[in-house]
């Protein structure tokens, strides 16, 4: 291929001799090269903001140590890499973060207990969750997972700075996690935290500044002292003043906002859609109810969550007894294991009086009863044990029953207008609240139908008459009319959900599992508590579904269903359609995908090239960056469909419209390179070609349509046939292929060739007749 550029510009210009007393140009100080080291020890500081605020979302140290170490790893190789001229090295930072990742799930002191495979451990940290109220404990899923975020951001924030030449873009991309974590820390670590961030970024902006300066010619070694001293006392006096400003609550005020939440309707999974798997085990033989929350609001003819209000949780330790515990009852010891159960609730059982032993930081929410983990979501191994009094026999509680509520349970007593079916229920039951409930609840339960799954439904006054007449009713529906019914015997009540039952295992303890959860009427007593009221209708229609069929003391109603199941053998034909489906389904998105990724290819490739260029360009001088300067802009034009041909500069511009800075780019770039500036060539030259053709492309691309320019960047024409051929490239130069003296050109020789000698072959013996 012959060039287009003259022969002295392609080859490298010797380095002249430069005094340490002169002056470079202002152009060529801002090409200077910048020291990566420098570049990867201001991403390490602002990645090391990141891990301070990561780490303040976690308990303990361990976090914040964590987290230092992935940002000064990750930034140090990528660095080291860059400064020995290895870029492809940098590629082994991703697999080196994933090693990081796991040596510190699996290899760090693991105080929670919990192990398995770090893709399951991060899984079941995802799934716990506790964000949002940190503390949370530090577990090895967390561990990994903090080491990914922060070592891939600060890997990737060194490789873009030192790729764009900006050190201050190290410092700026880590930026907005360290904001987002920053606005969420743990109670007390806020200023500390804050403060530590802060120094951090103001140190990484001041090592960018002196990253800045080195290299060039007129900035002494001194000068890049003082600015960094001056810029370390600035960061001093700054923190000074946060300190003293966090202690006068200026930065970090109390709170004044209610974070109690309105009432809600409960979301519930259905059995069919969770996975059987054991959630915890109780010993001490106490089968339940163990209690994960309650529905204590009645509002538009629906149960409710009660409000949630953090503030009113409070802390329980070991040997603390609980609020509103009976305390005139002998109680039994009931351990708690927890293995499968995800939240923040962990199982309470109805009538716990107190505390006895927990490894994890309890407290109680006063509103329901149960107790929750203080410092994120219960994870497996978590144990603990409460000692529970047995529930009151039916006369305590007509006893009870006959003492005022109390004005606090005002709300529990909230209910419609009393229906005339239950009106007359109640004018022919006793008068004593206790039985009254019961008289009323035996009704109930010897005319519903239990039938279907408990989902949480809208339970009218007039659905309660309805099961009242014999209808069908789900579980849940069931529990909902007994509240109703209690309240209005004149009894606080509410609907309590969570587990009970249980499969006993070989070792004595029960394990429960998601099929034993369940819902029950809750009746409050004075001098008793909440007590939770237990019971099941006499009929039930039959189920075929395993994972509803319960141990239950629950008889079939008088309609007997009756299912025979004879197995037969039943071939499983597929049809041709459904087979390509399948495949198709699978096969042609993947090929899509391919398809997008090839079409992009070739922007991947001119950025190759670009750098490529802009290497050659500085290494031959200012007039290899004046021809890189305009056979950019060529190539530009040749995507875009707009090239004339492999045409000079002056030729191409007497073929398309007067332009200002099209001229003038012609113009140099034709005395820079065989013109009058040949010998006189300058680096402002340079830098003058550079930025017209630079506004060039940009114009040229944005006159064009839509269409024109999304065609243009899948072009592959300038790759393939650039301006200039001799200029670096990326791109597979195409496969020339040598013919022999006297052999045809056509495309169709060789085929045709291969038909002629199968034609010689095969056409006698067609032509032949049968004897």
């Amino acid at each position: 291929m012959t060039a287009l550029l003259p022969p002295e510009v392609l080859a490298p210009l010797p380095a002249a001799p430069v005094s340490p007393d002169s002056a470079q140009p202002e152009d060529a100080a801002e090409l200077a090269p910048l020291a990566p080291l420098r570049i990867a020890l201001v991403a390490a500081l602002s990645g090391s903001a990141a891990a301070v605020t990561l780490g303040g979302l976690f308990s303990g140290v361990l976090a914040v140590l964590v987290g230092l170490a992935a940002a000064g790893v990750s930034a140090g190789l990528v660095g080291l890499a860059s400064a020995r001229g290895k870029a492809w090295l940098q590629l082994l930072a991703v697999p080196g973060i994933f090693v990081l990742g796991y040596a510190a799930a699996l290899l760090l002191p693991n105080a929670t207990g919990v192990t398995g495979s770090v893709p399951s451990l991060v899984r079941q940290s995802i799934a716990n969750g506790g964000l949002a109220k940190p503390p949370i404990p530090f577990d090895p899923g967390w561990r990994f997972l903090l080491v990914a975020v922060i070592a891939l951001i600060t890997a990737a924030a060194t490789s873009l700075a030192i790729g764009y030449r900006s050190p201050r873009l190290a410092a700026l991309i880590p930026l907005p996690l360290v904001i987002a974590a920053g606005l969420n820390q743990a109670p007390g670590r806020e200023a500390v935290s804050g403060i530590v961030a802060m120094g951090l970024l103001l140190g990484a902006l001041a090592v960018s500044s002196a990253a800045d300066l080195a290299g060039r010619a007129e900035v002494s070694k001194a000068f890049e002292r003082r600015q960094l001293l001056r810029s370390l006392a600035a960061t001093v006096i700054a923190l000074a003043a946060l300190a003293g400003l966090s202690r006068a609550d200026v930065l970090f005020p109390k709170p004044n906002v209610d974070r109690s939440a309105n009432p809600q309707k409960p979301k519930v999974t259905p059995l069919s859609a969770v996975k059987d798997r054991p959630l915890f085990a109780v010993t001490g033989g106490f089968a339940g109810p163990y209690r994960l929350g309650t529905l204590d609001s009645y509002i538009k003819h629906a149960w409710y969550l009660p409000p949630f209000e953090p503030g009113s949780f409070a802390g329980v330790s070991a040997g603390g007894t609980l609020p509103d515990a009976p305390s005139d009852r002998a109680p039994v010891t009931v351990g708690v294991s927890i293995s499968g159960l995800n939240g923040f609730a962990v199982p309470t059982p109805s009538g716990a009086e107190q505390l006895s032993t927990s490894d994890e930081e309890l407290s109680i929410d006063p509103a329901t009863g149960v107790l929750r983990t203080s410092k994120g979501a219960a994870s497996a191994g978590v144990k603990y044990a409460l000692t529970v009094a047995p529930s009151p026999g039916g006369s305590e509680l007509a006893r009870a029953s006959a003492l005022p509520p109390g004005p606090d349970f005002t709300s529990y007593l909230a209910a419609p207008p009393i229906p005339d079916a239950v009106a007359a229920l109640i004018a022919k039951a006793p008068q004593n609240k206790w039985e009254l409930l019961q008289s009323l609840r035996k009704a109930l339960f010897d005319h519903v139908i239990a039938a279907g799954a408990g989902q949480p439904v809208d339970v009218a006054p007039s659905r309660v008459v309805q099961m009242l007449d014999g209808e069908t009713a789900s579980p849940y529906e069931i529990v909902a009319a007994e509240a109703l019914l209690a309240r209005w015997a004149g009894l606080p009540s509410r609907i309590g959900y969570g587990f009970y039952g249980g499969s006993k295992l070989p070792d004595g303890s029960l394990e429960m599992r998601p099929r034993d959860g369940a819902n029950w009427l809750e009746v409050h007593f004075p001098g008793h508590g909440w007590v939770a009221v237990l019971g099941h209708p006499l009929k039930a229609q039959p189920s075929l579904d395993p994972k509803l069929i319960r141990k239950q003391r629950i008889i079939p109603s008088d309609e007997i269903g009756l299912s025979i199941f004879v197995p037969i053998l039943r071939p499983d034909r597929l049809l041709a359609f459904e087979i390509a489906r399948f495949y198709l389904v699978r096969i042609v998105p993947t090929l899509i995908g391919l398809y997008l990724l090839w079409q992009l290819v070739p922007l991947v490739a001119r950025a190759r090239r670009r750098r490529k260029r802009r290497a050659w360009g500085l290494a031959h001088g200012p007039a290899g960056r004046v021809a890189v300067a305009y056979a950019e802009f060529r190539d530009v034009v040749q995507d875009l469909g707009l090239d004339l041909g492999r045409t000079t500069a002056l030729e191409f511009l007497r073929e398309v419209d007067d332009d200002v800075e099209h001229s003038d780019l012609a113009w140099l770039t034709t005395r820079a390179l065989w013109g009058d500036l040949v010998r006189d060539l300058q680096a402002a030259d340079a830098v003058a070609a550079e930025s017209l053709s630079q506004s060039l492309r940009r114009r040229v691309t944005a006159a064009q349509p839509l269409t024109v320019r999304l065609a243009a960047i899948t072009s592959r024409t300038s790759l393939r046939h650039p301006y200039d051929p001799v200029l670096p490239t990326s791109w597979p130069a195409p496969r020339t292929r040598t013919r022999k003296a006297g052999a045809s050109t056509s495309t169709w020789a060789r085929p045709l060739g291969w038909a002629r000698r199968v034609t010689a072959v095969v056409g006698p013996v067609l032509r032949r007749r049968p004897a």
